[in-house]
């Protein structure tokens, strides 16, 4: 799916960590170059230490992606401001 964030169209999907490797260490990432957003859906819910309430998380890490996006096109055009 599309999602518009201050006019900047980044491609927004949820898929399961075993379809992107990136997604096999972290829960979501943004890349602000190719302008896409990935969300795993499964986080791996047969994990021993796995969380027990996965809607909660998926919408957390679904937020934090989209203010990684947000905060790149606002705070200075860099993916991370720092000292650069």
């Amino acid at each position: 799916m599309k999602i518009n964030i201050l006019g900047t169209e980044y491609d927004y999907a949820e898929l399961p960590h075993n379809d992107d490797p990136k997604l096999a260490e972290c829960d979501g990432y943004t890349d602000f170059f190719a302008k896409i957003i990935r969300v795993d859906n499964d986080f791996m819910e047969d994990a021993p230490q796995a969380i027990k309430d996965f809607p909660s998380l998926k919408r957390k890490v679904k937020r934090h992606e989209l203010i990684h996006a947000f905060s790149q096109i606002v705070c200075c055009g860099l993916p991370i401001c720092g000292n650069y």
